[in-house]
């Protein structure tokens, strides 16, 4: 956002740029007297009034300042580059999820929901109401199945390919299920399991993710 217009008239944009490019000062000042205003305000992303005050500068104050300024734009887009291509590298990981699809079978299970990762690794004992709580808390959707009772189309019980498993679900799916001085557990239909979690020492993330640009 910006608090003059673009030149297409806009109050905002968004801009992609190329992973090669290079900003090149003496590049620059000759685009300035041979490209057309609208290419170079384009391939520099520029307003209008930018533009207007880089050719009806009286002196090389105004250039220099934008070259400078160009500078560290490049240099702080290559760092977001290369903080990308770090991140994505990482990502590059074996897949330990089996998406789960259920055609013929019906039945619900009982999952007993994983803990909540904390900073220190174990439960805390502090209770806040939820009237009180500032922020948020995003609950784990992976958990073990502890009880099913599941049958095929033909009526045959399938339960023991469901009990002990650990399965992944929607924040909102399943009916919580509360009993005194027992854990909270998750009634499922079997249309909400979304997959098999094969590793047992991953944990969900608590917190939003912004999205790679």
């Amino acid at each position: 956002m910006r608090g003059d217009a673009l030149a297409s008239g806009q109050r905002s944009a968004v801009f992609s740029v190329a992973p090669n490019f290079k900003f090149n000062e003496e590049e620059m000042r000759k685009d300035l007297g041979l490209l057309p205003s609208q290419s170079f305000i384009n391939k520099y992303m520029i307003t209008q009034l930018e533009y207007d005050l880089l050719c009806g500068a009286s002196s090389e104050e105004a250039v220099n300042s934008f070259a400078e300024e160009m500078k560290r734009q490049a240099e702080f887009y290559e760092r977001g580059l290369q903080t990308d291509q770090a991140q994505a590298a990482t990502l590059r990981r074996e897949c330990f999820i089996t998406p789960f699809v259920s055609l013929d079978l019906i039945g619900r299970v009982i999952v007993d929901r994983d803990e909540p990762a904390t900073p220190k690794g174990a439960r805390g004992r502090l209770l806040i109401p939820r009237a009180m709580r500032k922020e948020k808390t995003l609950l784990p959707t992976t958990g073990h199945i502890i009880k099913a009772e599941v049958f095929d189309s033909k009526g045959t019980d399938v339960k023991e390919h469901f009990l002990g498993k650990r399965i992944l679900f929607g924040q909102m799916s399943g009916t919580p299920i509360c009993f005194k001085q027992y854990p909270t557990w998750i009634l499922l239909e079997i249309s909400e399991i979304l997959g098999w979690v094969d590793k047992e020492d991953v944990e969900v993330i608590e917190e939003t993710l912004e999205p790679m640009v």
